[in-house]
């Protein structure tokens, strides 16, 4: 009576950790899919940068080129450029230019400058440079001033979307 006990025992035990060699078996299968899916072509690339995908954000194809991509949500429109090995040291200026006669720097640290056009309709520009060890790339947003303030946050998280060669 007692070896038939224990053969029960055994066996019950044997058909447990079967049962849960299967369930930890089918957890990495779930994983293994859910990670495939998880890595989603990217919304932009080229051969100096990628941009993953990003909510309320899409590329404006036709205005896109090899070097730079064109991106639009709502209120916003987004550039993204290598920066040109001659132009390294005057981006700022170069970037300056590009907006009116009429625009002013309203905050500055080393790679980053917001820059305010002086007009009926004004422009807030946010203007990064992303430094990678091959290359550099200018991150330009702008967005009109009236709608700067509620899509601060979506502006400000758009260049950690983007990721360099």
């Amino acid at each position: 009576m007692k070896k038939i006990l224990m053969f029960t025992i055994l066996l019950l035990f044997l058909v447990g950790c079967s049962k849960d060699e299967a369930n930890s078996l089918e957890v990495s299968a779930d994983e293994e899919n859910s990670s495939n899916e998880e890595a989603i072509d990217p919304m932009y690339d080229n051969p100096y940068f990628e941009v993953s995908q990003v909510d309320e954000w899409v590329v404006e194809e036709q205005k896109s080129t090899e070097k730079e991509g064109v991106f639009v949500n709502n209120s916003s429109v987004a550039i993204v450029s290598k920066l040109d090995e001659n132009k390294k040291e005057t981006w700022k200026n170069q970037v300056m230019a590009s907006f009116s006669n009429n625009a002013e720097i309203t905050e500055e640290m080393e790679n980053y400058f917001a820059v305010e056009t002086k007009r009926k309709e004004n422009i807030r520009g946010d203007v990064y440079k992303l430094e990678g060890s091959s290359h550099d790339v200018l991150v330009i947003i702008m967005t009109p001033e009236k709608a700067y303030a509620e899509t601060k946050e979506t502006i400000q998280n758009f260049k950690h979307y983007i990721t360099l060669k």
